[in-house]
């Protein structure tokens, strides 16, 4: 991968346009990717509001890791609104995925 020079020379900024471009594909690592590079503050400048919004679309396009962690971030309100039912909705639904931590 382009951002950590895996198989090939480290590029962060060609590394960052494929997760980009991978993402307006629906690609739900590259928003899971994304999500964590906007939390860390790591290549990218921190940013709530974009680490919740990859978060987000990560779990709906299936990747339990991330339904499981939205409900976390649901249910303890801090890049969004708490939201208790969203919470259980999202633990749920990684937990009928397979996510044992979910349960």
């Amino acid at each position: 991968m382009a951002i950590e020079g895996i198989i090939v020379e480290k590029d962060v900024k060609l590394g960052l346009e494929f997760l980009i471009k991978g993402a307006s594909k629906n690609n739900a690592y590259c928003f899971f990717y994304l999500s964590m590079l906007y939390d860390e503050g790591i290549l990218v400048e921190k940013n709530p509001r974009l680490q919740f919004l990859y978060l987000k679309r990560a779990a709906e396009e299936g990747f339990v890791q991330m339904q499981h962690n939205l409900g976390i971030v649901y249910y303890k309100g801090e890049i969004t609104q708490k939201n208790d039912k969203l919470a259980l909705a999202w633990l749920r639904e990684a937990a009928r995925n397979g996510f044992y931590p979910s349960y």
